[in-house]
């Protein structure tokens, strides 16, 4: 013998599903959700001595019954999961006492009481037509209308629906805007103005609070929504869906959380693009630098203060407190010199190397900046410590000594200090300034050879005992007033002496450019020397062949020096 069993709805439930929506806030964002859905482009609200109505400009309801039946709801397939419990929601005897609905040409007015009763309710046809769709609710006592409707904003603009309260707009009807983000799980907007994580549900919000959970598992995902809310467009057939029947939170499942997966993917690439293209070429990142990224000249809007010191961390820098890369040689009016070797100051993000180990070569390292191209530089520490970290430097090619204090330069493929990849290090033991090849080429970046001028000088100053500072005086005059040497100054003696050496035909050509250009303006005034003097004298007629013959030779040096121009770029 067996028994069967089938799915069914006991009445009891039907009754009490009012009961189940949020307040009298859930039941106006149904009014609004179907108005929305209905195709409504002006949607009125009044209100009356016992309550409020609401009228809209829709395709209306044929089947007044469709109305009390849970779970059908009318509407075609281009509504998500339609519950068909809306007007179920406008039945809470809390607030609710009698609520009249109006399409087509019927009406029929209802109780809560009669609806859990389940009465059966005559509906009334006849009469002019009414376009739209119409509901009078009858309230025990006043509620918060004007509040409420200020508070469902609709994400649409004013010139396609209108939302209005006696006759005046309700201001509710706006776009949102902001930074847009596509990621695989939807749209993306973030804005100062939003105040949470929510998502799009037909043009209104709906909280996300899950999914803000979510992402705020991620520091760098948290340091940005304590900046900015954020909106989500789902994409079709996402499985991101609501909490019935009132719509006021977000389902907790597994397509949500594949969602924060995808988000978090998105910005953090977003992000870390925008760190690197901030960082690029910069010399010194300071606290004040990191406050102020995320509205510079050419903006980076998503690198807040915490955003950007997360991000400059994931990309391999470091925060320390090195010493001032302004060292200096000064001359004073008397012709005495004296160095400026200043403390500490504001943080820079750096990579500091995670261990040492002992060598041969000691380096002191200062300051510094960040790395060129997203590739981090290593800062030692800036305290006056003398240790001694290991160089290797593989594929190397000496150039000639022409640096002050008799520092030799090394190119090398690969250079690892601790086995750390840095593009540059000095060493004073050896009197070597090792640089990093480019892999593209191209010349080593001025900022690079800049700091590793300033360590040299720095070397040079330390090491000094006299105050002389003698291995300067072969590239720098020291006994003019006021003259001043700084690391910038040996990194343009870096510069010259690595392209004299490595691009030596460019530098040749650039020399006869040179020449050329003297020459054309030699010639020039030249020319018009001959041309004043024969004016002057009444000598036109003899000076013609001499001007002649110089303009012939000037026409030369135009072309040898538009030749070599072409060469040369």
């Amino acid at each position: 013998m067996t028994d069967t069993v089938q799915p069914r709805t006991d009445q009891h439930l039907l009754t009490e599903l009012p009961h189940f929506f949020g307040g009298f806030r859930a039941s106006v964002r149904e009014l609004l959700q179907n108005s929305l859905r209905a195709g409504a482009s002006h949607i009125q609200f009044e209100t009356t001595d016992q309550g409020f109505s609401v009228q809209d400009d829709g395709h209306g309801l044929e089947d007044p019954q469709l109305l009390l039946t849970a779970a059908r709801s009318g509407w075609g397939t281009h509504v998500t999961d339609p519950a068909g419990l809306g007007a179920l929601s406008l039945l809470n005897p809390e607030w609710s006492r009698a609520v009249t609905f109006r399409s087509k040409d019927w009406s029929f007015t209802l109780t809560p009481e009669q609806f859990m009763r389940a009465d059966v309710i005559e509906v009334q046809r006849g009469g002019t037509a009414l376009p739209g769709f119409r509901v009078d609710v009858q309230l025990h006592r006043p509620q918060p209308l004007q509040e409420t409707l200020r508070e469902l904003r609709i994400d649409a603009d004013e010139q396609d629906i209108c939302v209005t309260l006696n006759g005046q707009s309700t201001g509710q009807v706006v776009p949102f805007t902001g930074i847009q983000i596509d990621t695989d799980a939807g749209r993306v907007i973030l804005s100062e103005y939003l105040y949470s994580v929510q998502i799009d549900w037909e043009k209104l919000s709906v909280p996300a609070g899950a999914l803000e959970t979510l992402l705020n598992t991620d520091p760098l995902m948290g340091a940005l929504l304590s900046r900015y809310g954020l909106r989500l467009y789902p994409k079709a057939r996402s499985g991101i869906r609501p909490k019935l029947p009132d719509r006021e939170s977000v389902i907790h499942n597994e397509p949500l959380k594949t969602a924060a997966v995808q988000i978090t993917a998105a910005l953090r690439e977003r992000i870390l693009k925008e760190a690197q293209d901030w960082a690029a070429n910069r010399v010194d990142i300071s606290e004040e630098n990191i406050r102020h990224a995320w509205r510079e000249k050419v903006p980076h809007p998503l690198l807040t203060n915490n955003v950007t010191s997360l991000a400059l961390k994931e990309l391999g820098y470091r925060q320390v407190r090195p010493e001032s890369p302004n060292v200096e040689i000064n001359t004073d009016d008397d012709g005495d010199k004296y160095n400026d070797l200043p403390g500490n100051h504001s943080c820079d993000f750096t990579l500091r190397p995670a261990r040492r180990c002992c060598s041969e070569h000691w380096l002191t390292q200062e300051a510094l900046l960040r790395g060129h191209g997203g590739l981090p530089l290593v800062s030692l520490d800036g305290d006056g410590e003398e240790w001694s970290p290991s160089i290797i430097a593989h594929a190397h090619q000496p150039i000639p000594p022409q640096v002050p204090g008799g520092f030799e330069i090394v190119l090398a493929d690969d250079l690892r200090l601790d086995g750390c990849s840095v593009p540059f290090a000095v060493c004073e033991t050896s009197g070597v300034v090792y640089l990093q090849r480019r892999e593209d080429g191209s010349d080593v970046p001025r900022a690079i050879l800049d700091a590793a001028g300033t360590l040299v000088l720095q070397r040079i100053i330390l090491t000094d005992e006299t105050g002389e500072y003698e291995p300067l005086e072969e590239y720098f005059d020291l006994y003019e007033p006021d003259s001043r040497i700084t690391g910038q100054d040996i990194g343009r003696l870096l510069q010259k002496q690595l392209r004299a050496i490595l691009k030596a035909d460019e530098v040749e050509r650039e020399r006869q450019l040179d020449v050329l250009n003297r020459e054309l303006g030699r010639l020039t005034e030249l020319g018009r020397i001959i041309q004043s003097t024969a004016e002057e004298l009444g000598a036109q007629a003899e000076a013609a062949t001499l001007l002649e013959r110089l303009a012939e030779k000037r026409q030369g040096v135009v072309e040898n020096r538009q030749k070599l121009a072409e060469e040369t770029a």
